[in-house]
């Protein structure tokens, strides 16, 4: 599972100083491109070679909330791989003790910029394999 550290910032609580559950599904993206990065295929690069990727499903379940200025670790891996699709699991634990605050996934739909679906690309597909592994 790839990692990516993260500080809650101020903007992201409500008036209890709790992260609000919207940015767990941007904590996930952040993750996820990370992740992306790491394997050597950034979005922008898959973006610049007509392979766009869509979200058709996401979800989240919430263990325990996180606070104001709280260290936190985005993980993010690739489950599972399929002809036009791939879904990416994620989970959020706290920097301190590493409990886990949340879990989630993302099925991503490979398009070719145009909303139609295609094949995930082989250079794309080599490297999400790695990452299965």
């Amino acid at each position: 599972m790839h990692e990516t550290a993260h500080r809650v910032r101020y903007f992201e609580t409500d008036q209890l100083g709790v992260a609000n559950c919207i940015h767990f599904f941007r904590w996930f993206e952040i993750g996820g491109g990370e992740m992306f990065r790491a394997l050597g295929i950034p979005v922008k690069l898959m973006e610049s070679k007509g392979c766009c990727f869509v979200i058709r499903e996401a979800g989240c379940g919430y263990e325990s909330p996180v606070r104001y200025d709280e260290e936190i670790v985005i993980g993010a891996r690739i489950a599972k791989v399929g002809g036009s699709s791939m879904r990416v699991e994620y989970e959020i634990r706290r920097e301190e003790g590493r409990e886990v605050v949340a879990t989630g996934h993302a099925v991503h739909v490979a398009t070719d910029g145009k909303g139609n679906s295609i094949p995930i690309p082989e250079w794309v597909r080599k490297a999400l394999g790695q990452a299965e592994k």
